[in-house]
């Protein structure tokens, strides 16, 4: 017999003593497939009893949102611009420092940026502005003496009409007589 025929031989009477459990292991590689899967089914029903959950609880306000009746569209477009005016000299003006020339430019962002005269020592940065129809709602000179309070105390309500170039603002209600006094005491000119 030859060498290769012996290892023939003995390599095959070796296997015959390898008879390996397939299946065992096999059954536990589909018992764990078939606890992943419940595992994932239970998790896909959690999140979706917990989506439902919250969807039905933020329905009422989105609703209440979409129902309720749409204020009237606020536009700046009128009033954008740059506009210019001299205040006069008075006692109210000139212990307010605000006699001079004044830029007053209403930026389409709802900043409005305010050149004051050399005269003026306030602080004009850090101004906005608000337009809803005829009315705007400012802050300027919020930190002028006797401007500054809390809450809405602090923005000056205008009525604003425009005309011929002519801006004209008109104190609806402001606690700020220096707010007052630079708005509503002169025509503003059209200097865009």
């Amino acid at each position: 017999m030859s060498v290769d025929q012996r290892l023939r031989n003995g390599l095959h009477s070796s296997v015959g003593h390898l008879d390996p459990d397939h299946r065992a292991p096999l059954a536990r590689v589909q018992a764990r497939a078939r606890r992943a899967v419940r595992t994932a089914r239970w998790v896909g029903g959690t999140v979706a009893v917990a989506a439902t959950t919250c969807a039905v609880a933020a329905l009422p306000p989105v609703l209440d949102r979409l129902t309720a009746p749409v204020s009237p569209v606020v536009s700046a477009d009128g009033i954008v611009g740059t506009y210019v005016a001299d205040v006069a000299d008075t006692p109210g003006s000139r212990r307010a420092q605000l006699t001079g020339r004044w830029v007053i430019s209403f930026e389409e962002d709802g900043v409005l940026v305010l050149a004051a005269p050399p005269e003026y020592d306030g602080t004009t940065a850090g101004t906005a502005y608000e337009v809803e129809g005829d009315l705007m709602r400012t802050d300027a000179l919020i930190d002028h003496p006797g401007c500054q309070s809390s809450g809405t105390a602090n923005v000056g309500t205008y009525e604003w009409r425009l005309d011929g170039g002519r801006l004209r603002l008109t104190a609806v209600s402001d606690q700020c007589q220096a707010r007052v006094t630079l708005l509503a005491g002169q025509d503003w000119v059209d200097a865009s």
